[in-house]
């Protein structure tokens, strides 16, 4: 069975919820989260196309 790919990297909890983090942006979108909440919280997430550098050094937002 080939392993799923995601587009939100999931970090499991001891717990068995899950963390979903945004790959772009860096923002936890959802936390302590059951793995049927997971699809859902991707496709509600909108970072607005901001990357972490760019949050961080909005002056060279234009030089890419």
């Amino acid at each position: 069975m080939a392993a799923t790919t995601h587009a939100f990297p999931r970090r499991r909890n001891a717990d068995g919820t899950f963390d979903l983090i945004c790959p772009k942006c860096f923002l936890t979108i959802i936390y302590k989260a059951e793995e049927s909440e997971l699809e859902a919280a991707e496709a509600g997430h909108d970072c607005h196309g901001l990357s972490l550098d760019r949050m961080l050094h909005p002056e060279c937002a234009n030089s890419r």
